[in-house]
């Protein structure tokens, strides 16, 4: 695997200044797909920015409308055993519980299945 340096932001803006500085960097947040690239070197980031301790990126949340708001690195895990996922959206908390293997589930999150087109 080539090596890259690894940053954990403590925020949103401490990870875009990094993001810009470094020019070849890529964000992580569960790294099953971004690591799997960079060991095939088909991804060759000098900089891997952990944006998953964010807490704005956390959590499931109901809101006014009646919906959820899903926070971008909430693995699949939770999405699959949250109460309010499986009563207000059951097919996706079903989807959610067969992505990969159970240890895949607890790492996998949902902003990068969909912004990876991640084949779940």
């Amino acid at each position: 695997m080539r090596a890259f340096e690894y940053l954990s932001p403590k925020n949103f803006k401490e990870a875009a200044a990094a993001a810009k500085k470094s020019g070849g960097s890529r964000f992580i947040a569960g790294g099953t797909d971004l690591l799997v690239h960079i060991k095939h070197r088909v991804a060759k980031p000098d900089l891997v920015i952990d944006v998953k301790p964010l807490k704005e990126l956390q959590g499931i949340k109901k809101i006014s409308s009646g919906g959820l708001l899903i926070g971008a690195a909430v693995t699949m895990n939770e999405i699959a055993s949250s109460k309010d996922v499986k009563k207000l959206f059951p097919v996706l908390a079903s989807s959610a519980g067969m992505v990969g293997s159970y240890q895949i589930r607890n790492r996998a999150t949902i902003g990068g299945n969909i912004c990876n087109s991640s084949p779940c």
